[in-house]
């Protein structure tokens, strides 16, 4: 009984079991998958909406995104969010997948068609893309529009002006 336990490969079995053991237990699922899917990134990122720290998603997203991520986030537009988006379907392609998705805005379900690149070897949310994708080519002026009229309106009412005002300014 002695030797069974000092043997080499039973020291060699209790680690590698250990070892499983923490890898299942503390690395994120995406960590653990063989092939990351934009699924994957959608769920990081809702979690991170929901949980009202979207700046802990930065590394969720594509290099050419951080500038309007940084803008939208210093609004303090995070409550603002749906926070009851799932998902539908995933469509993929070599460099970007299309994630389908479903939430309710002013009590009317709205589909989204959010875009997600490959970028540094993982799925990242691409955030001028999904706008390009929702808007049209022209979405810089139109997203340029909304935020000045979102400021100036910021400007005059202040901590009055609520969530339900700048999803309508959104439609």
């Amino acid at each position: 009984m002695a030797a069974h336990n000092s043997s080499p490969l039973g020291w060699l079995r209790r680690r590698a079991i250990s070892a499983f053991l923490f890898t299942a237990l503390f690395l994120p699922a995406p960590a653990l998958s063989l092939e990351p899917t934009a699924h994957d990134t959608f769920k990081l990122l809702r979690t991170c909406i929901k949980s009202e720290t979207l700046h802990q998603c930065r590394e969720d997203i594509t290099a050419d995104s951080v500038t309007l991520y940084d803008r939208f986030d210093d609004y303090g537009l995070v409550n603002c969010l749906p926070d009851d988006i799932t998902f539908v379907s995933e469509k993929r392609s070599k460099e970007q997948a299309i994630v389908r998705a479903k939430t309710t805005i002013n009590k009317q379900m709205r589909f989204l068609r959010l875009v997600f690149s490959d970028e540094e070897g993982r799925w990242k949310f691409d955030i001028p893309s999904s706008l390009k994708q929702a808007v049209g080519d022209d979405w810089e002026s139109k997203v340029k529009g909304t935020e000045q009229l979102y400021l100036a309106l910021r400007k005059q009412f202040g901590n009055k002006l609520d969530c339900a005002s700048v999803q309508a300014l959104v439609e």
